[in-house]
Order: C-alpha cells, then structure tokens, then sequence
C-alpha cells in the first residue's frame, strides 16, 4: 500500500512433494521445468466511489552471501509460467518494483455498459473481455542459484553450502565475464570424494583467474607503455623545436613554426625593403614582429646587399674570415598586448657590419 505496510492476503500453500511440476519457455526450443511449493495469494482491493486508489510494490531483499534469480510474469496455463521480466538479487540486494495493477469490472457492470450497444460492438467488445480475462493471473518465481550451481558443476547437492569464497568466484567468472561453465565443471570420476571435486572445481576456478589477472596486467602494460611513448615524443618534439630556432639565429634568419601558412611568407617578403626582424614566440604562437629603426647612413641599394641584412657605412672594416653574428632583437609584450620596439645597442656612432657583409672598397 502507499504506507509501506505488508498487505494480508489470504493464501494456499502446496507442498513440493504435492505440487506438480510447471514449465517455463526461454526460446521457441527450450523450456525450463521446475518444481517447488507453490504459494497462492488473493487480495480484495475494496476502494470507495471518488477515493484514490492504493499503489502496490513487489520488495524482494537478499541476505549476505546468498542469491536467487525473480522472475515476474503470469500464469498462461495450468503448468506454464511466461515470464516477463527477471534480474539476479544478491548479496543484500533490494529491488523495488512498482505494480501498475488495472481491475478489471464485474460481469454485473460489463453487461450494463454494452447494453446500449448494437449487437456486432456488443460482439467486439465480449471478445475483448473474454482476451483480458485470459492469463490475468500474476505470478512471481523465485529460483535460487546456489543449488543450479551444483547440478551445473556435478557436485552433491550442499557442496557448496559454506564455500562462501568459491561462490563469490563462480558468480563472477559467470557473470562479469562469461566464462563458459565447461572450463570450471567437475568431470573426473562421479564417484570421487566431495573433497576432490571440491579442489578440482577450485582448481578450475584459480586458473580462470590467473588467466583473467594477467590479461588485465597487459592491459595495465601497454596504457603505461602509450602514455609513455607520448611523453618522450613531445619531449622530443620540444627539442626539435628549440634546435631549429638556435640554427635560426645563428644563420642571421628565423626559422618559422608554421612554415605552410600563407600569411607567413606574405610578411616575409613585405620585411624586404624594411629593416624588420621576426620573434619567435612560445610554442604553437604566431611568429610577431618588432620593427627596429635603421641605423645611420644604413639604407644601401637592393642589389648591394641580400635582404634582410644592413650595411653601415663609416664602418671600420672586418676581415671576411672573423665573420660577427648580429644580435638577436629583443622584444617585450605589455599588459595591453602591444609590442615595445627593440633597442639597437651602438657604440661610438658606429655600428657593426652583420655577418657575410663585406666593407666597400672606398672606405678601406
């Protein structure tokens, strides 16, 4: 009821060694007998005219170490059960089912509803009640899993009564992995002691696990192996990375990190004809520029002089063998995300010629 209170009902009890034995189908092929007392229940749900009626709820609990398959359904026939529904309970498991109950009417009130019928509704509609009269009977089985587990195994019957931890294994090599009940089966001698088919379904059981555990140890493996491949390779790809920019430098030119965008090679040939330098930023950024303001008496001819490079003039000659790399152009991100021009170091108004530069003939 809507309380929590136990229902009272009033109740027929058959024993096993009286009942007869019923069936129920798992495939078109295959059906299932059993046999066991049966319970017969019956409740009067009486309700006023306007009063809201009571919900009901199928509770079924499990005791620690212990199991049982539910199976709810209707009795179609006098020996046929058609379940509809079923799940394991197990281990202080509670399942609570709400029942959607529809009561059917009287045959007093089904005939005063189709009096003002004509006689082929009327037809249609006794041919309707006659269907839902049909395998209305609800019925709950209960089968429990311990005693199939020693018929399955070849066991006697209580074998395995307090092997609790054999249990516990059994139902999870069957149910979380679905291990094929021939690979644990007892199949030596069937007039062998309980001892040894005990150890030998033990047996059994631990090489399934052994199996299982180093699986799952691979498993372990080869994750901690990827992740591990995937750290050096980044470490790897950082090296890279941090060679190709200290060639950049030293060659006079930066290498760019996304040397396939368009916008790239764009900037490269607008910083011809100006005195500009590329920054490398952090891994994955857009190279930025900084532009530097040239020199005295640096501007010289296109054709004198490769791009990208200045020439000074007033400049004290270098020998071409001692070639002086230029330094690197520093610059700075503000706050607001704008760009500080460098600042060129001079020295005495006299700036030094970059490398690969030679000195004109009439200044020597």
């Amino acid at each position: 009821a809507e309380t929590g209170d136990p229902v009272t009902t009033v109740r027929l009890i058959r024993d096993a060694s009286t009942a007869h034995t019923m069936r129920f189908p798992l495939s078109a092929a295959t059906n299932v007998s059993f046999r066991g007392p049966h319970l017969i229940h019956g409740y009067i749900n009486q309700q006023f005219s306007g009063e809201r009626g009571a919900t009901h709820r199928l509770v079924a609990r499990a005791r620690q170490f212990s199991s049982f398959v539910l199976m709810v359904g209707k009795i179609a026939a006098a020996d046929v059960f058609e379940p509809k529904h079923a799940l394991i309970v197990k281990d202080r498991d509670e399942a609570i089912l709400p029942l959607v109950l529809n009561p059917l009417p009287t045959a007093k009130e089904f005939k005063d509803a189709i009096s003002s019928l004509s006689p082929e509704q009327q037809r249609f509609a006794k041919a309707f009640r006659q269907m839902q009269l049909e395998s209305t009977l609800f019925g709950v089985l209960v089968v429990q899993i311990k005693p199939q587990l020693e018929r399955l195994l070849h066991l006697p019957p209580g074998a395995l009564t307090k092997e609790v931890q054999l249990n516990q294994n059994l139902m999870e090599l069957f149910l979380d992995f679905q291990i094929p009940s021939d690979l644990v089966t007892f199949s030596g001698d069937p007039n062998a002691s309980l001892n040894e088919k005990l150890e030998a379904v033990k047996g059994h059981v631990g090489e399934m696990f052994k199996i299982i555990n180093a699986q799952k140890q691979k498993q372990i493996d080869d994750q901690k192996m990827a992740a591990q491949n995937a750290v050096l390779s980044r470490i790897e790809d950082g090296k890279n990375r941090h060679s190709r920019r200290g060639k950049g430098w030293r060659g006079g030119s930066s290498s760019l990190e996304s040397a396939d965008l368009e916008e790239d090679e764009i900037c490269m040939e607008r910083c011809e004809d100006a005195s500009m330098s590329l920054s490398l930023c952090a891994d994955g950024a857009m190279p930025q520029m900084a532009y530097m303001a040239p020199p005295v008496g640096a501007m010289a001819s296109k054709s004198a002089a490769p791009p990208m490079q200045m020439r000074a003039r007033n400049a004290a000659p270098v020998p071409s063998s001692t070639p002086v790399p230029s330094p690197p152009v520093a610059t700075s991100r503000k706050q607001h995300g704008g760009l500080q021009p460098a600042q060129q170091e001079q020295g005495q108004g006299k700036s030094t010629p970059q490398e690969g530069q030679q000195p004109e003939a009439g200044e020597e």
